[in-house]
């Protein structure tokens, strides 16, 4: 009897472990899914203020092209000069906010090599070619862009279409169809990572209209202008650079000289297309925001907004890797 009364006690000791032992378990669970609920609800309560912030600063933007526009007095002109030019930065209760507006017509448009018919643009693919060989890159290029926004399956002379891209890993075929960002640009054939960060300063996907988009000369980029034509050199473009530092081009008058006339048609002094690049951190997390603006006449629509949050970890804290959230919006006025 004593035999079995000791066992009985050890086995009751050994229970009472176990149960101890599941419930710290459990303990340690509870309080880590709770961790994890609390940073979550902190995260999505973070990205929701970002987001309102964002939403304000583009409200922000909207208005200052209305104003600027409001201003004019006589013929508009965009230059760089104006106030929507200027980057801008607010102080928030938990963290701050950077920003500021481009023109997108300062770009080169890749929509603007094919037109609604699905025909090429013989004058822009050759400005194509120019911007190319002016960054240095081989303007053989070019064709694989058609070919990518073309509607044929037939290819340009040195161009790709679906039979060069369903043999990779993984396989994908042309879009045949326009540019809906410059970032879609990696995936034509010969646009490596190198030659796209060359590139991708100098352009733009604007949405497709009846006429191509213009490109205003007095906030085109360097090899935007150097484009324009054959007779264009880099001192020309030194030039016209300083020229419109201190007061803008108000017409194409002095271009005349330098460009075909034919050509002429894709110029102006004054834009429509606006893009709003705008960070937000909030604690330790940040949202970075890109909205596309349309104005037209008084007026300035939203066509394309896109947000990527990342939760910020501080430098040797690998308790937390980022989180990234991503949500596009396009918004048609």
């Amino acid at each position: 009897m004593r035999t079995t009364r000791n066992h009985q006690k050890g086995i009751a000791a050994i229970t009472a472990m176990l149960v101890v032992t599941i419930a710290a378990v459990l303990a340690v669970e509870l309080a880590w899914q709770t961790n994890l609920d609390l940073r979550r609800t902190e995260g999505l309560i973070a990205w929701e203020q970002a987001h309102q912030f964002a939403l304000g600063a583009e409200a922000l933007a909207a208005k200052v092209l209305r104003e600027d526009l409001e201003r004019s007095t006589a013929e508009p002109v965009d230059w760089l000069g104006e106030d929507w030019a200027r980057p801008t930065a607010f102080n928030l209760d938990q963290g701050g906010m950077t920003g500021g507006l481009v023109d997108l017509q300062g770009r080169f448009n890749l929509n603007n090599l094919v037109r609604q018919d699905g025909s090429r643009d013989d004058l822009v693919y050759q400005q194509f070619q120019r911007l190319l060989a002016a960054l240095d890159l081989d303007p053989a290029l070019a064709d694989a862009v058609v070919d990518w926004i073309d509607p044929d399956t037939t290819a340009e002379f040195s161009g790709a279409e679906d039979d060069a891209y369903t043999g990779l890993d993984p396989p994908y075929r042309a879009a045949n169809f326009w540019f809906t960002s410059v970032s879609e640009l990696r995936a034509v054939r010969g646009v490596e990572r190198e030659v796209f960060e060359i590139l991708a300063p100098n352009l733009a996907a604007l949405p497709v209209g009846a006429k191509p988009t213009t490109i205003n000369v007095n906030t085109a980029t360097p090899a935007v202008l150097q484009s324009l034509g054959d007779n264009v050199s880099l001192s020309n473009v030194e030039q016209w650079v300083t020229d419109r530092g201190n007061e803008p081009f108000e017409d194409l008058t002095f271009f005349q000289e330098y460009i075909d006339a034919a050509m002429q048609p894709y110029l102006g002094v004054t834009s429509s297309y606006f893009g709003l690049q705008g960070t937000i951190v909030i604690g330790s997390h940040q949202l970075a925001m890109y909205s596309l603006l349309e104005r037209a006449g008084l007026g300035v629509a939203v066509r394309l907004r896109s947000f990527d949050a990342v939760e910020i970890v501080p430098p040797g804290d690998r308790s937390e890797t980022p989180a990234k959230d991503t949500e596009a919006a396009d918004q048609n006025g």
